[in-house]
């Protein structure tokens, strides 16, 4: 016959080992909207690199416009990436990422029109823009994010 004190020591043993077994399923399921939760999440250092690995895998040619198309892709992928993060502290380089990604299509679309000036005009913003994503990315800690000056 089994004695009262050894039944309940296994059922507490069956117990913690149950309740150990449910915790780490429940820290995998997503949240209610449905999105990973944050410790399954890339963080923006990998987010913009694979924008960047995006923008690498598309530039078949030495094409100027299409560079600056492609730029303009990879700035706004990895600034709406970013966005979908919800993080307070990535607002500066979301920003930074916008504006170097919409600079970098009028850049594209003023050299479609032949429109020189207006393209070497817009270098300057561009360049604005560029210290502004590499502050950013110090500040986050995201080194890949400050890759996007060199597109």
């Amino acid at each position: 016959m089994i004695r009262r004190e050894s039944f309940v020591a296994v059922l507490a043993l069956v117990g913690a080992i149950g309740a150990g077994c449910a915790s780490p399923n429940e820290a995998k399921t997503p949240d209610a909207a449905g999105a990973a939760p944050a410790a399954t999440r890339p963080g923006p250092d990998a987010l913009c690199r694979s924008a960047l690995d995006n923008y690498y895998s598309q530039k078949l040619s030495d094409d100027p416009i299409v560079g600056q198309q492609l730029t303009r892709d990879a700035a706004l992928q990895a600034a709406t990436d970013l966005s979908e993060l919800d993080e307070k502290k990535l607002a500066g380089l979301v920003k930074a990422l916008n504006d170097y990604g919409y600079i970098a299509g009028k850049i594209a679309d003023a050299s479609k029109r032949g429109d020189t000036e207006e393209a070497i005009k817009l270098q300057s913003d561009s360049a604005a823009a560029g210290r502004a994503i590499t502050r950013e990315s110090n500040a986050v800690k995201a080194p890949n994010c400050a890759q996007f000056i060199n597109l």
